[in-house]
């Protein structure tokens, strides 16, 4: 006799599922990603998409171990925000004409001539006095703090009781 999973299994595996493919889409098209944000965090990003993918569709199957993946790669997304939102930006501003530099040259490497030009005028006229300030923590607050409750909601879905005993009921079937 199968166990039939519930509704909140499904939401979260299928919002893993379309949520990632649409990222994993975003991520290959705009190539102004990788060049922005650099090719590391564009690989780290890429493994995580096709890690929550396949998270997905084992979780649509209730295997244990994808649900503890989900909790796993939650976690990281967390500390990955709290990076990006916290620690990079005072990293940016204390370093922010190393930085600016840097970026100039990977633009100039990395793009055609004609967009070259375009990039980096819309680079120079964003590198003003204001960016060179961190955004203030209300700021970063409005932004940064609904997206770790969003990345803490499936951690809190699939460490409740009920679901893990939704779990191991397949399991020892």
């Amino acid at each position: 006799m199968k166990n039939k999973r519930s509704k909140g299994v499904t939401f979260w595996a299928w919002l893993f599922i379309v949520s990632n493919i649409w990222k994993l889409l975003d991520l290959i098209i705009n190539e102004h990603i990788r060049i922005q944000q650099g090719y590391g965090f564009f690989v780290s990003s890429v493994f995580l998409c096709i890690t929550y993918l396949i998270c997905g569709f084992f979780l649509l199957q209730l295997k244990e171990p994808a649900r503890k993946a989900a909790i796993y790669l939650g976690l990281i997304r967390v500390i990955i925000l709290i990076c990006y939102f916290y620690l990079i930006p005072a990293f940016r501003v204390n370093n922010f004409d190393a930085y600016s530099t840097k970026t100039e040259v990977v633009i100039s490497e990395q793009m055609k001539s004609g967009d070259q030009s375009a990039i980096l005028k819309t680079l120079k006229k964003n590198v003003s006095e204001e960016n060179k300030k961190i955004m203030p923590f209300a700021i970063l607050g409005f932004i940064g703090l609904p997206a770790m409750i969003l990345e803490l909601l499936p951690i809190c879905f699939f460490t409740r009781s009920k679901v893990k005993e939704q779990f191991a009921a397949i399991k020892s079937i």
